[in-house]
C-alpha cells in the first residue's frame, strides 16, 4: 500500500480549499441587498426675511393696560405695559399683531391732595416702544385719546392736554384724578392711543 508523498497532499489540500476560498474574494458589501441609510434630498429651509413696514401717523390703536398705575401709588419713571387688542393693518396686511405689547413710562406723577386738599392726583404716560410676538420692536411716538373706553368721566380721571417735562411736544395728554381723588388705571383698563408720528417696524415677508 502507498502513501501520497507530503508535496502532494498539500496539493490535494489546496484543490480542496479552492472553491471555498473564491467565495471570500468579494470586496466587502458586494452582493449585499441595499440596506443602509438613504441620503438626506431634503432642501433647507429658506432664510426668513424681514423687511420695513410703516403704521400711518394718526392711527387709533386700542390697547389693554397689563399693569396697574396710579397717582398714588406709582413713581416718576416707572414702566408700564399695555398688550394690543386688535391688530394694526396697513394695506390688508397685518403689520401688529394682537398681542404685541406696548411699553410705557409714567412720566409724570402727583398724588391727590398736593397742592390743596381739593386737588386730585395727576399723571402722564408715555407710550415708547412695541415688542411684537414675532420679535421685532419699534419706537412709539403717541399721545394717549381714551381711558376705558371714553375720553372722560364724572368718576373716572379726565384727560386734559398742557405742557409737560420730558414729552417730545410740547402738548401731552394728563390723565387728572376728578373731585379730590387720586388716578387709578387698573390692569384690563382699555386704552386707545393715536400715533403722533408714522411707526416703522420690521415685519416677516
Amino acid at each position: 500500500m502507498s502513501y501520497p508523498r507530503p508535496h502532494s497532499r498539500g496539493i490535494f489540500l489546496a484543490l480542496l480549499l479552492a472553491p471555498l476560498m473564491s467565495g471570500c474574494s468579494e470586496p466587502p458589501g458586494a452582493g449585499a441587498s441595499p440596506g443602509g441609510p438613504l441620503p438626506d434630498n431634503k432642501q433647507a429651509p429658506a432664510a426668513v426675511q424681514w423687511v420695513d413696514a410703516t403704521v400711518p401717523a394718526g392711527t387709533a390703536i386700542r390697547l389693554v393696560l397689563a399693569d396697574k398705575v396710579g397717582s398714588g401709588t406709582s413713581r416718576r419713571g416707572v414702566l408700564f405695559r399695555s398688550t394690543l387688542k386688535e391688530p394694526v393693518k396697513v394695506e390688508g396686511a397685518e403689520v401688529l399683531p394682537a398681542g404685541s405689547v406696548f411699553q410705557g413710562i409714567v412720566s409724570q406723577v402727583t398724588a391727590a391732595g398736593q397742592g390743596g386738599a381739593q386737588k386730585g392726583g395727576s399723571m402722564v404716560l408715555l407710550i415708547k416702544t412695541v415688542y411684537t410676538p414675532a420679535g421685532a420692536g419699534a419706537t412709539v411716538a403717541a399721545e394717549l385719546t381714551e381711558i376705558g373706553g371714553g375720553s372722560a368721566g364724572a368718576n373716572g380721571p379726565s384727560l386734559s392736554t398742557r405742557a409737560a417735562a420730558g414729552a417730545r411736544r410740547t402738548g401731552v395728554v394728563v390723565l387728572e384724578g376728578n373731585h379730590g381723588k387720586d388716578v387709578l388705571l387698573d390692569v384690563g383698563t382699555p386704552l386707545t392711543i393715536r400715533l403722533s408720528e408714522p411707526l416703522v417696524i420690521k415685519v416677516k415677508k
